[in-house]
């Protein structure tokens, strides 16, 4: 069942990011990797274990959001008039 999500969201990943930036492969492939420890490292009866698959999962939010904060933010730069001279 993880096997298939992993693959769901590997070929939503590449039809819909890659096509845009070729970056976007890096980062599909960044994220199924982080995904397949974090879940192994979540399945773990160690508490110590567990918190590390959480940082990964945290660590792989903070991947996402990031360019899509630096989208957002230098959209609303753009939209500002600037001021000739």
């Amino acid at each position: 069942m993880a096997g298939s999500v992993l693959l769901a969201i590997a070929v939503f990943g590449i039809r819909r990011v890659v096509r845009f930036n070729i970056l976007g492969l890096f980062l599909i492939a960044v994220c199924t990797a982080l995904l397949g420890s974090a879940s192994t490292l979540l399945a773990q009866p160690n508490t110590l274990y567990r918190r590390n698959g959480y940082l990964l999962l945290f660590a792989n939010l903070v991947l996402l959001a990031w360019p899509l904060i630096l989208w957002r933010l230098r959209g609303n730069v753009a939209a500002v008039p600037q001021s000739e001279g």
